[in-house]
């Protein structure tokens, strides 16, 4: 009598293909996914007030930057000076309301505990000798590497920060600041008291002034010794 053998999966191939079926939001390699969760979330936790810390600190390099250049450009005109000055510090305070929102927005986003397998999987095997992979489900929940895994997945948070947080406040601090101070710069043009705008300082016109009276004299010197001559 001949039998004829159906093809059958393994028994662990099936656990395995539940798992990746039913395995849902939670990372690979852990039963105890929530308190690896709960962890995780501290840690976010902790990074939130040394981000704002830091924000303050580039707003603050930012709005000195800013005020040199107002200072280096419109020394002469104080009231365009003033102006200018007012502008750069209502825009600078309205743009950092906007990176803190973003700021805030992507720790929200950090506690959902999120990252592609293939992500994790490569920087958990940088922590050690021992390779990790999708084969290995159901078998690689193994307390020994816990402490591994939690390191694995707080260094891609951290990346994620290191690079999403710069990226933010150089775009609405520096670039679309400096966009929206020069839209509203031009917009002074329109003004009916534009020439008050304009007004020199009265010192540094007078010195201006004295300077050009004696640039003519000099002027007037050379040609009346070139005659001479």
């Amino acid at each position: 009598m001949h039998f004829v053998s159906k093809q059958v999966n393994h028994p662990t191939a099936r656990v395995k293909e539940q798992i990746l079926q039913n395995r849902g939001r939670e990372l690979a390699g852990f039963s105890s996914y929530r308190v690896f969760e709960m962890l995780l979330q501290e840690y976010v936790a902790q990074l939130k007030d040394p981000a704002i810390v830091l924000l303050n600190t580039v707003k603050d390099i930012i709005l000195k930057q800013f005020f040199c250049m107002s200072d280096e450009f419109f020394r002469r005109y104080p009231v365009l000076k003033n102006i200018t000055t007012n502008k750069i510090d209502q825009i600078q305070s309205s743009q950092r309301s906007k990176v803190e929102n973003r700021i805030l927005e992507h720790f929200e986003m950090e506690k959902m505990i999120f990252t592609q397998d293939k992500i994790y999987y490569n920087t958990l095997n940088e922590y050690g000798d021992e390779i990790f992979s999708e084969a290995q489900l159901p078998v690689c929940d193994i307390a020994s590497k816990y402490t591994d895994m939690l390191k694995a997945y707080y260094e891609i948070m951290v990346q994620r920060m290191a690079d999403h947080v710069p990226m933010v406040t150089r775009y609405f601090m520096l670039k679309e600041a400096a966009e929206l101070l020069c839209n509203d710069m031009l917009t002074l043009l329109d003004r009916d008291d534009v020439c008050e705008i304009l007004t020199e300082d009265s010192d540094i016109g007078r010195k201006r002034r004295d300077l050009q009276a004696r640039l003519d004299r000099l002027n007037t010197a050379q040609e009346e010794i070139g005659k001479i001559i």
